[in-house]
This record gives structure tokens, sequence and C-alpha cells, in this order.
């Protein structure tokens, strides 16, 4: 391990830490993976403090296993992958209306992802080993 290396148990996880960087930063926090994706938000909002106008997006380089901050060509206007379950079980009632803003977007990527379903389910082949 280098110098400046941190052991893998001091490494940030997600979806796990999450909520708590949205949380402390007051932000959006969106991660995008390769076979999953997720938007988090703040579990409480102080009353002093606005809604979360800024987003960090990252995407996660699975062989390299690193974040890195990722940039959308349009900022407001991209599909969201959703909100993790638990989310509206944990969350305080200050946060109620944070998802409203985003329910169109969250709806895109539903769409987008059952629609990518479909065209990998039709580009299977399927081999019938019994032809023998």
């Amino acid at each position: 391990m280098g110098r400046y290396n941190a052991p893998i148990d001091k490494w940030m996880s997600l979806p796990e830490l999450g909520h708590i960087i949205a949380t402390a930063y007051n932000i959006v926090f969106v991660s995008y993976g390769i076979h999953v994706g997720y938007t988090f938000l703040p579990i409480i909002v102080d009353d002093d403090i606005e809604s979360p106008t800024r987003t960090l997006i990252i995407g996660f380089i699975h062989q390299a296993r690193h974040f890195i901050a990722l940039r959308m060509c349009n900022e407001n206007d991209y599909p969201l992958p959703d909100v993790p379950w638990y989310w509206a079980q944990e969350r305080d009632s200050s946060t109620a209306d944070l998802v409203a803003p985003y329910m169109t977007r969250f709806e895109e990527s539903i769409t987008l992802m059952n629609s990518r379903k479909k065209k990998d389910q039709h580009a299977h082949i399927n081999v019938n080993d019994n032809d023998n």
C-alpha cells in the first residue's frame, strides 16, 4: 500500500453513505455504476437551510475501483436513477417535498432501463443442447 492509500475498510461505500453525503453537504448526490445507479437526497434539512439546489454526480469505474466526477451535457434535463427504498423510511418530515421536482426524471430513467432490458432480452441467442 502506498504512502497515501487508505485501506479498503476506510473507503467510501455506496449506497450506505450516499444519504449521509447528501445530508452533510445539502446536495442531490447521484451515483452511476455498470448495473445500478442511485439518487441520494438529504435525510434531514434544517429549517434555516434551503432545499438542495446543487447536484454532485459520480460514476464508479469498476475495474479501477474508483469514483470519478461526472458532468452531464444538459445539467437540468437527464434521467435520474431512483432514490433507494429505505430513504422514505429513514427521512425526516422536513424532506417530504424533496422528491417531487425529480419525479419526471426518475420516470424517464425507469422507462430507459425497461427499454434496455427488452432490447437485451431480444439480443440473446437461445441454444438448445437437446438437438444433438
